[in-house]
């Protein structure tokens, strides 16, 4: 996958596990789908807004383009929000991997290169949920279920 999109993939195997046997298939894609779609979205979002990976806070800019940047851009943050790589993570963007997961993707050519940190592009990930963000979407989840739709 380097250099092209990238993707988190998210499983609903907790809460399958939980909740065996109830309701239909299509009624668990369809709220799985619907769940990652608001919680994993936001969460996504929320990363860009706060410039922090999995472990913390991004690192820096490189000292020259750092330098150009703030003066070309004063107070734009490294990543923007209103960036053609976070215009690009919609809620749509999610596709079926099996019957208990799906994945979420930023179709830009170098949203991987962002998120793995390659070819010269420190390291600035984006693409994972949040404990936070995955307790919302099993309870969402569960919910969803038992009420039935």
């Amino acid at each position: 996958m380097a250099g092209t999109k990238f993707e988190v993939t998210l499983e609903a195997s907790r809460v399958l596990a939980m909740v065996a046997g109830l309701g239909d298939k299509a009624l668990w894609k369809r709220a799985l789908r619907s769940v990652v779609a608001i919680f994993g979205f936001k969460d996504i979002v929320d990363h860009f807004r706060k410039q922090e990976g999995p472990g913390g806070r991004w690192p820096a800019l490189a000292e020259g383009y750092g330098k150009w940047k703030r003066k070309k851009y004063p107070g734009r943050p490294m990543l923007v929000l209103s960036g053609r790589l976070r215009q690009s993570f919609l809620p749509g963007n999610i596709r079926d991997v099996d019957d208990s997961a799906v994945s979420m993707f930023n179709p830009v050519e170098y949203s991987g290169k962002h998120d793995r940190g390659e070819d010269g592009v420190p390291e600035r990930k984006f693409m994972w949920i949040s404990r936070r963000a995955q307790d919302l979407m099993d309870k969402a989840l569960v919910s969803t279920i038992i009420k039935g739709g």
